[in-house]
């Protein structure tokens, strides 16, 4: 294990000890993956197997390094939210890296084309930042419009999946045609 995930296995154990999500406070001030809801995860879950947690810490490393695209995970989120607020969730996760939908756009996709101010409510109720990516809706005029982690800290994962989405179209020429994800092996 490297020092960067060391270091985030021990702050996460000491600020939630027993909790399957992921530590606040992430690297440069980014929003925290809060209350993560794994299928396997027990009603009052406890640490025994770390390999989750080191799962969790490495792909969110790489992701705020530009080395990974999407945070993926297995997600049940039937108990969570409003079945609207799924369908936004799940519209959502569907916004490419690098790109940004309008709260219009998305209340669209959903099928509720004047729902634009109950999209933002959902991105509000977001249960887990960064896996639903909520930072990518903004204002209709391209203004970044609210985000609960704070207007910094989605200015600041725009501009990173800017600068890795450049990146990974820049790459491009030098990938297989198939080849969608960023590996450590062919970042500059």
């Amino acid at each position: 294990m490297g020092d960067s995930e060391a270091s985030l296995l021990e702050t996460f154990r000491s600020r939630y000890p027993g909790h399957p999500g992921l530590p606040a406070g992430q690297p440069a001030g980014l929003p925290t993956v809060r209350d993560l809801h794994l299928q396997d995860a027990p009603a009052e879950p406890e640490i025994t197997d770390e390999v989750p947690l080191r799962q969790w810490s490495m792909m969110l490393l790489e992701y705020l390094r530009g080395e990974r695209t999407f945070l993926d995970a297995p997600l049940d989120l039937q108990e969570q939210g409003t079945p609207f607020q799924r369908r936004v969730w799940k519209a959502l996760q569907a916004i490419p890296y690098g790109e940004t939908r309008s709260y219009q756009e998305v209340a669209r996709s959903v099928g509720h084309p004047l729902a634009s101010r109950a999209v933002g409510m959902a991105c509000g109720a977001n249960p887990i930042a960064l896996v639903i990516p909520c930072h990518r809706v903004v204002r209709s005029d391209g203004k970044p419009g609210g985000y609960g982690g704070g207007m910094e800290r989605k200015l600041a994962l725009l501009e990173l999946e800017r600068r890795g989405a450049m990146s990974v179209t820049s790459d491009a020429y030098d990938q297989p045609p198939d080849s969608h994800c960023i590996s450590a092996q062919n970042r500059v």
